[in-house]
């Protein structure tokens, strides 16, 4: 069928693409590993910023509580000032109904 010539020609290119077909599937499983990587490091990076959209929005919140914690303690301050000058006022003006008395 084929000369010995064209055989041994074969052969080498059979041999060729053998390593060559080797190769790609080494290639192939290096790219895969690589997109393993790449969706690893995707998945990372979006936990991340996930962590600190809910960091921010925790931070935000804490403010929002310490802001009216604050204006509930200033609110109660003000009454119990309130209160006093209130007494202050009474206290004084009976001093002075008496000495107009």
């Amino acid at each position: 069928m084929y000369l010995p010539k064209e055989r041994e020609q074969r052969r080498i290119v059979d041999q060729r693409c053998e390593k060559l077909s080797h190769g790609l599937g080494v290639l192939e499983r290096e790219v895969d590993k690589c997109r393993r990587l790449f969706y690893d490091l995707q998945v990372s990076w979006e936990k991340e910023v996930q962590h600190q959209k809910n960091e921010r929005r925790r931070r935000a919140a804490m403010v929002i509580i310490q802001k009216y914690v604050r204006k509930w303690l200033v609110w109660r301050a003000y009454l119990k000032f309130l209160s006093v000058i209130t007494s202050i006022q009474c206290c004084w003006r009976k001093v002075l109904a008496i000495r107009e008395f």
